[in-house]
């Protein structure tokens, strides 16, 4: 390998004195001088060094100001890894139907702001013409020799002409009026149903649940005894979704989830919904270790740890166990086995470690979360619906308002 590396480094500096040398040399033939050569090698000097500089500067440009494509690469990719949330388990069906809903309230909102632009224009165009009518009565612009009354005579045509588009443009801010109420009331009722009758699955979790939350310390990040969601922004996340069992509400990294009977809810950020989720989603790892607590010290357990058994010894201690008599300040030591719990909850994919006092709120917690995976989802009925819609008769009027309502949902 060095024989290699000393070649290598020979060639190059045969290279070097080829071009640097021999090649100036016959180029200048009979020319040649050392005082030429010299300010050859200057020139090839400045020009090594120009392009160092300008390589160095284009590289420095390149990290400092980083090319649009780059710029959206690197966005994309960090918006992606920021959900964090698994597609594994997603209830497809459900997920499509409620963005398909957002579509359409978003595509309505549209309309209504276009509504109320073109009523806005209406109603200006209207209080111009009303005004332009008014001036003409009251004889503005009227020529000084001319009597009111023949001016208004003059005018007659015109003002009719104003007083017809003035009721087109009242008409026209009518009929966009009416649209808009009718707008407005469709995307209030814009309600995606949830089929969420309750469960003894469900309500057993949402009791361990609560529970485990009350061990006396669960240490990890985020903080789960604070991860309730308030009404509000429980509201404003499942404001188009009509339900009937109030949700268990966790906040986790700026990931809500809404757990149901039958599926779970998850939002992140500014209200963006990120997917309908199968019950299997939640999860848990649950492992409890043995620890050896010894009475001077700070305190390892509390009073909702599982005691394993207790014991005591003293500081110096015969052969026989018992304490050694020599010793005046032989205090006795109390020692403590306990259980340390560690308990993985894992969320539509999110994974959440944390370290539990209470052994037995994990267990509990453990069996009601496998339980809760054994639950059904929720199956899309719309197309089930459809489907057996369209084997009806075709010409009733009622069964295609209902297909029309289905499909819109």
């Amino acid at each position: 390998m060095a024989s290699s590396g000393s070649n290598g480094g020979g060639c190059l500096l045969a290279v070097a004195f080829g071009v640097l040398v021999v090649l100036p040399v016959m180029i200048l033939g009979d020319d040649f001088s050392w005082g030429t050569l010299f300010l050859i090698w200057l020139i090839l000097a400045v020009i090594v060094a120009v392009v160092v500089l300008l390589v160095t500067y284009a590289i420095k440009q390149s990290k400092t100001h980083p090319s649009k494509d780059n710029g959206n690469a690197v966005t994309q990719a960090d918006g992606s890894a920021s959900a964090l949330l698994s597609n594994h388990l997603l209830n497809v069906a459900m997920t499509d139907r409620y963005r398909s809903q957002a579509a359409l309230e978003a595509r309505l909102e549209k309309e209504i702001a276009q509504y109320q632009a073109n009523q806005k224009r209406a109603v200006a165009t209207q209080q111009g013409l009303e005004k332009e009518l008014e001036d003409i009565k009251k004889g503005k612009g009227k020529p000084v020799f001319t009597s009111k009354k023949r001016y208004l005579k003059q005018n007659q045509e015109g003002m009719e002409d104003i007083a017809r588009q003035i009721a087109e443009k009242q008409a026209e801010t009518e009929t966009l009026e009416q649209s808009l109420v009718a707008k407005r009331e469709r995307t209030a009722n814009l309600k995606f149903i949830i089929f969420d009758k309750g469960n003894p699955e469900f309500e057993q979790l949402k009791s361990s649940f609560e529970k485990w939350k009350q061990s006396i310390s669960i240490q990890g990040t985020p903080d789960i005894k604070a991860s309730s969601i308030s009404a509000g922004q429980r509201d404003a996340d499942l404001q188009h979704v009509q339900y009937q069992v109030e949700p268990i509400g966790i906040e986790l990294e700026n990931h809500r989830f809404y757990i149901f009977p039958n599926g779970i809810w998850a939002f992140q950020g500014a209200g963006i919904f990120a997917g309908v989720y199968r019950p299997k989603a939640l999860q848990c790892t649950f492992h409890a270790t043995e620890r050896t607590h010894y009475g001077s010290g700070r305190r390892e357990f509390y009073q909702d740890s599982r005691i394993v058994q207790t014991r005591h010894t003293w500081m110096y201690t015969r052969n026989d166990g018992g304490p050694d008599r020599r010793y005046k300040d032989n205090p006795m030591i109390t020692i403590t086995d306990y259980m340390e719990c560690s308990f993985d909850l894992c969320i539509c994919g999110k994974t959440f470690h944390y370290t539990v006092s209470s052994m037995v709120n994990c267990e509990a917690l453990e069996k009601a979360i496998n339980a809760y995976a054994q639950v059904k989802e929720e199956k899309d009925e719309i197309p089930v619906l459809l489907n057996l819609l369209g084997r009806c008769d075709e010409s009733d009027d009622t069964v295609r308002q209902i297909s029309e309502m289905l499909a819109e949902q």
